[in-house]
């Protein structure tokens, strides 16, 4: 029946899977081992003194972070995944793909490893993607879109065509995910109307 069933199509993924963000130093870089040291003996006192595991915040890195122990010894957790990035202000945050609007009226992810940004309506780029390296994706909708509704790391734009919404949904990894819902058979069968292409007749 109209207006019940619904189904989805055109799911695809877009962004980077960069579980080392941010690069650590280069081995060998002038300075970077002594420093280290310094800083793994540092934690290591106060962890001894405290009778408290102590971060070394120089060996963080968005995959992996690394704990002075009360008895001396070091421990490493690591990720194949990005779980925290940086801030402006060099502390670390927890990634959190939660979706807030931002003052230019685009929408963005609260922490994730990429400069991600989608549309917070109208003629706009859809989705943009910043990288670490400068390196900046900007994808745009061939539809005008209206306002999205927020719910949680997903963007819902109602309607972008008769009967079907899209939804963009930000990942952890610093990419997305889109989905097209197609609310009604007679939207499917509209679009696919559209996507097919004839092919001429060979000639002689």
């Amino acid at each position: 029946m109209p207006g019940t069933a619904v189904a989805a199509s055109d799911d695809r993924n877009h962004g980077p899977a960069d579980t080392s963000w941010p690069t650590p130093p280069a081995n060998g870089q002038p300075g970077s081992t002594s420093a280290q040291t310094e800083a793994i003996r540092a934690a290591q006192a106060k962890a001894k003194s405290t009778g408290k595991p102590v971060v070394v915040d120089s060996m963080t890195t968005g995959g992996s972070q690394t704990t002075a122990n009360p008895d001396g010894t070091l421990t490493t957790d690591s990720s194949p995944v990005v779980e925290r990035v940086k801030n402006a202000d060099g502390t670390w945050r927890t990634v959190d793909a939660t979706l807030r609007a931002n003052p230019d009226g685009t929408v963005a992810p609260a922490a994730v490893p990429s400069g991600l940004t989608f549309s917070g309506g109208g003629n706009g780029p859809l989705a943009t993607m910043a990288t670490a390296d400068g390196k900046k994706l900007s994808i745009k909708a061939p539809f005008n879109l209206p306002k999205p509704e927020l719910i949680g790391s997903s963007a819902l734009y109602r309607s972008v065509l008769p009967d079907v919404d899209l939804e963009l949904a930000a990942t952890a990894a610093g990419g997305w995910r889109q989905v097209l819902i197609v609310r009604t058979a007679q939207a499917a069968a509209d679009r696919g109307s559209r996507s097919s292409t004839s092919t001429p007749p060979p000639t002689d």
